[in-house]
C-alpha cells in the first residue's frame, strides 16, 4: 500500500491456498472500462482513446490493415503508420467524423503522402532540375564545388588509394626492370621513349601497359641480336611514332572541368532512372468481378468469381455476419474446369435464414502484382 497516493489507496488481492498453505496474489478477470487512473478518475478505455497514432500491422491490403482497427480507437484525424508488401512504410491520417466500416476502409477517405505520391514528386523535381540545371546556380556551384574537391583530392593524393595506386606503382617498376636490362643501344631507345611517354601521356595504367608493349618490343629484338640499324633505323621516328598513340595528358585544370561533367551527367542519369525505376513498382492485381454465392446441399456457401490467370497465389476473403467480422480465409487458386470460374468452398460457414453476410474479397499479391483492391459482396441482398 502507498500512503502518497492522491485518490484511493492501492491494494493487491490475495487468495488462501489449503493445499500449500499460502496466500497468493490474484488478478481477477475484468473489463477495460472498470479500469480507471487513480489520480484523475479517467477510465483506461478513454486513456487508450487519447492516443492518436498507431503502428498496424499489414493485412494484404489497405482496406483490410484498417479493418482490424478497434472502433473504440476509430476517430477523424486518427494517424497510423504500417509497412506494405514491399517493406515500404506507409503514415496516413483519417478525414471523416463517420467511421463505419465502408468508410473507414476507403482509401480515398484518408489522407498523408504515400510512397507512390512521393516518389512521382521526387522523380518530376529531379528530372526538371537536371534538365534545367542553369535555372538552379546555387544548386549547380555547390555539386561543382563538392566534385571538384573531391577530384582534386584524388589527383593530389593517388597515394591514398592504396589498391589502384599499388597496381600503377607495381607496373612501373616492372618496366623500369625490363628498360635496366636491354643492352647499351636498345635501352638507350627505350629510356628516350619511356622519358618522353611518362611526360606526354596521362600517368594512367593505360598508358605503363602501352609503355610495356614498347619495351616488350625491344626486348624481343635485343634478344635476336638484331641490329638496332635493321629494326630502328630512325630513332626519332620511332619514338614519335609510339608517343603518338598515346593519350595527352591534360592539365589539372582540364581533368577537374572533365570529371565535374561527367560526374554531374552520370549523377542525372542515376537519379533519373533509379526514381523511374521505384515509381514503375508492381500494379494491383485486378479486382474480383461477377460474384456469385451458392448455398450447397449441405447448407454451407460457395462462392465463385471470373478466373484472374495471374492470381496464382490465391485470395484472401473476410467474412462477417451481420456487420461483425467473424473470419478471414484463403482460398488457394483454383478453377472450375466446366464453369472456369474461380472457386471458394466456405464449409465451415453455415447459412442461417434471418442472418445477412459479407464477403471482403481480395487477390493475394504476387512477385509481379500487388494485391487487388478490396470487393464487398453481401448474400442475401447484395
Amino acid at each position: 500500500m502507498d500512503n502518497n497516493k492522491d485518490a484511493v489507496y492501492i491494494q493487491q488481492l490475495r487468495k488462501y491456498c489449503k493445499d500449500n498453505k499460502k496466500w497468493n496474489e490474484i488478478f481477477p478477470v475484468t473489463f477495460i472500462q472498470a479500469i480507471y487512473n487513480a489520480a484523475n478518475g479517467n477510465r483506461l478505455d478513454t486513456l487508450l482513446a487519447m492516443y492518436n497514432s498507431i503502428f498496424v500491422e499489414y493485412k494484404g491490403s489497405f482496406a483490410t490493415t484498417v479493418a482490424a482497427i478497434d472502433n473504440i480507437v476509430r476517430k477523424k484525424g486518427l494517424i497510423i503508420t504500417y509497412f506494405d508488401e514491399n517493406n515500404l512504410s506507409w503514415t496516413r491520417r483519417y478525414k471523416l467524423h463517420d467511421t463505419s466500416d465502408i468508410n473507414f476502409q476507403n482509401e480515398d477517405n484518408w489522407e498523408g503522402y504515400n510512397f507512390d505520391i512521393l516518389v512521382d514528386e521526387i522523380y518530376k523535381a529531379i528530372k526538371y532540375i537536371f534538365t534545367n540545371i542553369d535555372k538552379f546556380p546555387d544548386l549547380k556551384n555547390v555539386l561543382i564545388q563538392q566534385i571538384t574537391e573531391v577530384t582534386e583530392n584524388i589527383f593530389n593524393n593517388i597515394e591514398d588509394y592504396t589498391n589502384l595506386y599499388n597496381i600503377f606503382k607495381e607496373l612501373i617498376k616492372e618496366n623500369n626492370n625490363v628498360l635496366n636490362a636491354l643492352s647499351d643501344d636498345y635501352r638507350k631507345v627505350g629510356y628516350n621513349y619511356v622519358k618522353k611517354a611518362r611526360g606526354y601521356a596521362v600517368k594512367s595504367l593505360d598508358t605503363e601497359i602501352r609503355i610495356k608493349e614498347v619495351l616488350e618490343e625491344l626486348t624481343n629484338f635485343d634478344e635476336k641480336k638484331l641490329s638496332i640499324d635493321s629494326t630502328i633505323p630512325n630513332m626519332t621516328e620511332y619514338i614519335e611514332g609510339n608517343v603518338a598513340k598515346l593519350s595527352k595528358a591534360p592539365t589539372t585544370k582540364a581533368k577537374i572541368k572533365e570529371v565535374v561533367a561527367v560526374s554531374l551527367f552520370i549523377l542525372g542519369i542515376a537519379s533519373y532512372f533509379v526514381i523511374n525505376a521505384i515509381a514503375n513498382k508492381p500494379k494491383p492485381l485486378a479486382t474480383p468481378t461477377n460474384i456469385v454465392a451458392t448455398i450447397t446441399t449441405d447448407n454451407t456457401f460457395e462462392l465463385s468469381w471470373d478466373n484472374n490467370s495471374l492470381a496464382k497465389e490465391g485470395y484472401y476473403i473476410i467474412i462477417y455476419i451481420n456487420e461483425e467480422k467473424v473470419s478471414e480465409k484463403f482460398v488457394p487458386y483454383s478453377v472450375d474446369s466446366i464453369t472456369k470460374k474461380q472457386i471458394a468452398e466456405l464449409k465451415d460457414l453455415q447459412y442461417e435464414e434471418g442472418k445477412v453476410y459479407r464477403f471482403d474479397i481480395y487477390a493475394k499479391a504476387t512477385d509481379n502484382f500487388k494485391s487487388s483492391n478490396i470487393v464487398t459482396y453481401k448474400y442475401p441482398n447484395n
